[in-house]
């Protein structure tokens, strides 16, 4: 016969399987909650990481003579079309004395370049004018679109 331990139950050494069953147990909860918050957040982090990416890649540019950034907004998403893609957009809020036509210049076909009220009238826009010469200073925002696989991306879809 087995010989039994006669000291109290709280005084024994605990049985190594039942705390690797709690442990493989518990671990296995644990996968079941984080692996699906995994499979919705990982496409997302690849999705800002190349909206990042094209930040850096506009913002390394030379910059425009005469011009002031104010503000940079990035944004993924499904923005244009149907569906079964990602839109990737950086905003530029600069102000600026040279011509729409010089900055479509400078940046390319890549831009979209709008207007707005010249800062010297005192308008609605944000900011003042800063370092830019007053005689024409106006704000305009610059817009880069670019598109890509929608992926498993659920702001694409």
């Amino acid at each position: 016969m087995a010989e039994t331990d006669p000291r109290p139950v709280l005084l024994r050494a605990p049985n190594r399987r039942l705390g690797l069953r709690r442990v493989r147990r518990t671990l296995v909860v644990l996968a079941c909650l984080v692996a699906p918050a995994l499979v919705v957040m990982v496409p997302m982090w690849v999705n800002d990481a190349r909206l990042n990416g094209m930040m850096e890649r506009i913002l390394d540019r030379p910059p425009l003579p005469d011009t002031m950034v104010s503000r940079v907004q990035g944004t993924v998403g499904l923005l244009e079309g149907n569906g079964n893609h990602c839109d990737y957009l950086v905003r530029i809020s600069v102000y600026t004395s040279l011509s729409s036509a010089e900055i479509e210049a400078h940046y390319g076909s890549a831009t979209r370049v709008h207007v707005e009220a010249p800062a010297s009238e005192g308008s609605a826009s944000e900011g003042s004018a800063g370092d830019v010469p007053a005689g024409e200073a106006k704000s305009m925002i610059l817009e880069f679109l670019a598109t890509d696989d929608a992926g498993w991306d659920l702001r694409c879809h």
